[in-house]
């Protein structure tokens, strides 16, 4: 899973990616954020009005949908650093803006996130299958990218060379003989 969080948020943090592009919001300011989403997804423990908004630890940040998204639109993406952005006022003020509504006849499922930016600009995105799911499998680079945030935020960091020796082993298992080249550079040497 491309995200460090609970897996039904994926769809929304996808979906919140590619609003922060297309609206270019590292450089604009957010006016409105609302997501619509079916009657019965409305409801749901993994709805926009359940959980905490402004999250105080990660394991509230996992799962509280306002904050993933705001955490999104704002910092373009959603790692192990950017979970962490407590203290970011643009994070959080995006996460207050997160608001829902249902959108009748609908099937279940359906959701959709629209973002007014305090310019006029303004655009809508329909959540696809999660990035990492079967049906929306992640690109080799993006693996390669989670492995490397995965790695840099490991108890004991490993190289960023022993980390790209690792993804290059990892890519071509056929010319690895066996598996201890892999497992020496994935254990630290420090105490």
């Amino acid at each position: 899973k491309p995200y460090p969080c609970g897996r039904p948020t994926h769809s929304y943090i996808d979906s919140a990616v590619k609003l922060h592009h297309k609206l270019d919001l590292g450089h604009n300011a957010l006016e409105s954020v609302t997501v619509r989403t079916d009657r019965e997804t409305f409801t749901s423990r993994y709805s926009v009005s359940s959980g905490v908004v402004r999250p105080t630890q990660q394991v509230e940040a996992q799962f509280s949908l306002p904050y993933l998204i705001g955490c999104a639109l704002v910092l373009g993406g959603v790692g192990i650093d950017e979970i962490n952005s407590f203290d970011e006022p643009a994070v959080l003020a995006a996460s207050d803006l997160v608001k829902a509504e249902t959108k009748d006849g609908t099937p279940k499922g359906w959701a959709e996130i629209q973002v007014v930016c305090a310019g006029g600009d303004s655009a809508t995105v329909g959540l696809q299958p999660p990035s990492g799911s079967p049906d929306n499998p992640l690109f080799t680079e993006q693996l390669k990218d989670k492995f490397r945030d995965c790695a840099a935020h490991a108890l004991h960091p490993t190289p960023i060379s022993s980390v790209e020796k690792m993804i290059a082993l990892i890519l071509d298992s056929d010319a690895t003989g066996d598996s201890r080249e892999l497992i020496d550079l994935s254990v630290s040497r420090e105490n």
